[in-house]
């Protein structure tokens, strides 16, 4: 018995190269049973009978109008490309199961969406493009079943790819080629999913060559059919992956075919016009070796279709145990005097005034049956149909240059609920603040508990990797030309952008080499805004990435335009760069780094202790002397105070301030009225992750990750003897993130008393408690 589909999938594409998935009901196409089917037809049939004398009626007035359609899922747009240059959506398709959805561009990049837990995965790209509208067949060898106890590997699933068109003006080498993954796992951590090279069906390469029909038969072997340069059906057999042609003949349906496993019928649509759906048997006469095609068992009318509608674009929909959803796209003419309201045809049909005009799509919920047993002939009951107009457009808004609006995280989510525990924790708290109360705390009773994040706008896993191997890690996180667009980069290599604002996934470029879990990002922008219009000429901008831990490849960046909302202006692309003179030491680690001048980045390293700078534009690096700069991590420059503004390493999570341009032979001086205390911290708080997010104008977010140590019985430690010692109310692992704001109070240059001074503002703090169990803050 098959399995009940819950969704109808469409993939919908809107202005400027957006896709969206959106999900209709299964149940909205079907009544609750088969003779409320009947009942509710025969009744509409016989009503529009009365009224105009017993002439049929196309079925219009019976269908339900679904104004919109439903809300985007999941929004996607192909790699970016240069103005020249078109992108696409190849196909999309789905993954072992109804809920996961793979889709795949023109740039050969892959992206799976799991519309159960809302996530996107990156994927092994294709071998090569398979252009557009390419073909997609699933052949599953896992019944989900797991008898072997994990001693022995899962079997493998395929996803078979083949170009529509292998022409000669096509790619011949490279149109046809499998993903073999594990459908049995919900995350692929079962074995890891890789791409395979098949051999190219033997017309390949032919003139006009062009798949009409295809179907999967026996579990094992694809079906293909093509009329150029001669009509001919041939059969791939899966396992030992060869090609043979069965005969020269085509099989009778349009595009893809779906076999019924409980009437053991294939079932398509007819090629011709009214394209009503057919039943078959492709094994009956053992027409694998027939030269004959098979014949058509049944034929079924499931939609009449009125003159002034032209169809465009047809597809079956298998959702399982004998149901189909058939999805007509039209074209109304009805506006063309040929053709006249009301009239009739030769058949008794009217054809009534349209009430639609453009573009629409028609879909229809069918039900196959054998009412008395499996020796009856096969019934089509007529359940349901929606009329969808496709004619929405889609616009963006502008965006701005402004200070920071969000402080984004990347939070690894165990999914385990926390909700009692947090509630303990509030109950416990205010107990204490009571029973302490006037004496002297580090400031955890002013801080605002932040009882559950935010809603996660988007969430993210790595490309699979089997658990034999490795992990998988998000390697680093980084915003992209606004706060808005975040890139995801993780162990393989690959790359992703979000689009916050529109809720759109980019595929993006892959990147050379990975950069392991300690990589640092550093975005610079290019400020020209004189561009040459005429020419179509971008600036580039530019995201460096970096991992002294590797010797090859460890340094590199990413050219894009940020400019354009969707990176038109250029093809973004990575490219290798020389990598810092101290990558190939032992123990080398970036202990800080920062940007200067706007084309020249500095970094410290441990081993040996130095600072070097690299030129952006010349592509070189150069020593600047025995010296590390007096930060933990990245540094930000504030161009209103003219200050780098950092974390202490002298003073261990204090923020200070320096001018790195003073004197570049020697270290810069950190003042001692340019080191600010914004939070007193317990001994028994350890800290194990502190980041500085600039919100721009001189804002800073100090985000400080600590873990509580339980048998540290010391309590609070202050500055002062006389205050009290007290036990520490927060238990695991918690953040505390603080508003900072840097400002001159008395003018420009300051004044003896030090010049700059740090507003503290909010502070809230929020327990991760066992279910998230990483917490990334994105910087640039």
């Amino acid at each position: 018995m098959g399995r009940r589909r819950r969704f109808v999938n469409l993939v919908v594409q809107g202005a400027g190269g957006l896709y969206s998935l959106r999900r209709i009901p299964a149940n909205r196409l079907f009544y609750p049973s088969t003779r409320a089917a009947e009942e509710a037809t025969a009744k509409s049939q016989e009503s529009f009978m009365e009224e105009h004398g017993g002439r049929k009626h196309p079925g219009l007035h019976t269908m339900e109008m679904l104004e919109k359609l439903p809300r985007s899922t999941f929004a996607f747009e192909p790699a970016p490309v240069d103005r020249y240059h078109l992108r696409s959506l190849d196909f999309a398709c789905l993954l072992g199961h109804e809920s996961r959805m793979l889709t795949a561009d023109n740039r050969e990049n892959t992206v799976v969406f799991d519309a159960d837990s809302s996530s996107v995965l990156a994927f092994p790209n294709l071998i090569s493009p398979k252009r557009y509208n390419a073909i997609s067949l699933s052949i599953i060898n896992n019944d989900g079943s797991n008898n072997n106890n994990g001693l022995e590997p899962p079997p493998e699933d395929g996803l078979y790819v083949i170009t529509r068109s292998p022409d000669v003006h096509r790619i011949k080498d490279g149109c046809f080629e499998v993903l073999n993954y594990s459908s049995s796992s919900s995350d692929f951590r079962e074995m890891t999913p890789y791409w395979v090279s098949l051999p190219p069906p033997p017309f390949a390469g032919c003139m006009h060559a062009e798949i009409t029909s295809y179907t999967v038969v026996h579990g094992t072997t694809i079906y293909v059919s093509c009329k150029k340069p001669i009509h001919s059906t041939y059969a791939f057999d899966t396992v030992s992956r060869e090609w043979r042609r069965l005969g020269s003949w085509t099989m009778p349906f349009h595009g893809r075919a779906e076999y019924v496993p409980e009437l053991n019928l294939w079932f398509g649509l007819s090629a011709r016009h009214p394209y009503s759906l057919c039943a078959f048997d492709l094994l009956s006469d053992d027409s694998s070796i027939a030269a004959k095609p098979p014949t058509v068992q049944h034929t079924w009318v499931d939609l009449d279709i009125p003159q002034s509608w032209l169809p465009w674009n047809i597809h079956l929909i298998n959702l399982g145990c004998g149901r189909f959803c058939v999805a007509k796209m039209f074209h109304s003419i009805s506006s063309d005097r040929t053709f006249c309201s009301y009239s009739e045809s030769d058949d008794g049909t009217i054809e009534d005034s349209d009430p639609i005009h453009g573009s629409f799509a028609i879909f229809t919920g069918l039900h196959m049956v054998r009412p008395r047993g499996k020796h009856d002939d096969v019934q089509m009951i007529k359940h349901k149909s929606i009329i969808i107009p496709s004619d929405k457009k889609i616009s963006f808004g502008s965006v701005k240059d402004m200070g920071r609006r969000f402080l984004n995280l990347v939070v690894e989510n165990a999914r385990r609920a926390a909700e009692e525990t947090t509630a303990k924790f509030q109950e416990s708290f205010k107990a204490y603040v009571k029973e302490h109360h006037g004496r002297k705390h580090p400031g955890l009773h002013t801080m605002e508990m932040l009882g559950k994040l935010p809603s996660p706008m988007f969430n993210f896993e790595p490309t699979p990797w089997d658990g034999q191997r490795r992990h998988r890690n998000l390697e680093f996180a980084s915003l992209l030309g606004n706060e808005n667009r975040i890139l995801i980069g993780d162990h393989s290599g690959h790359t992703i952008v979000f689009d916050a604002d529109s809720s759109t996934v980019f595929a993006f470029p892959n990147l050379i080499s990975d950069k392991g879990c300690g990589a640092i990002s550093l975005f610079i922008k290019n400020n020209n805004t004189n561009r040459n219009i005429s020419n179509h000429m971008w600036d580039e901008d530019s995201l460096y990435s970096a991992d002294p831990e590797t010797k090859d490849y460890c340094f590199e960046v990413l050219n894009y335009t940020s400019s354009c909302k969707d990176f038109r202006g250029r093809t973004p692309y990575w490219s290798s760069l020389q990598p810092p003179p101290f990558a190939n030491y032992m123990h080398a680690d970036i202990t800080s780094y920062t940007v200067v001048d706007s084309s020249t980045i500095y970094v410290s390293s441990m081993e040996p202790d130095a600072t070097y700078a690299f030129d952006t534009v010349g592509r070189q690096w150069r020593r600047l002397g025995c010296w590390t700069m007096p930060f933990d991590g990245k540094a930000e420059y504030v161009p209103e105070l003219k200050l780098w503004f950092g974390l202490s390493v002298d003073h261990p999570y204090s923020l200070c301030a320096c001018d790195l341009l003073s004197d570049a032979a020697k270290p810069p001086t950190v003042q001692q009225q340019h080191t600010w205390v914004d939070l007193d911290i317990p001994e028994s708080w350890l800290p194990y992750n502190i980041d500085l997010i600039n919100l721009g104008c001189g804002r800073f977010c100090v985000v400080r990750i600590f873990r509580h140590m339980a048998d540290d019985c010391t309590g609070f430690s202050d500055y002062d003897d006389d205050d009290t010692m007290d036990s520490d109310p927060i238990q695991g692992k918690f953040a505390v993130l603080t508003g900072l704001q840097m400002v001159r109070p008395c003018g420009k240059d300051g004044d003896d008393q030090g010049g700059v001074r740090m507003i503290k503002h909010k502070s809230m703090y929020y327990n991760f408690w066992d279910y998230e169990i990483e917490w990334w803050t994105i910087r640039d």
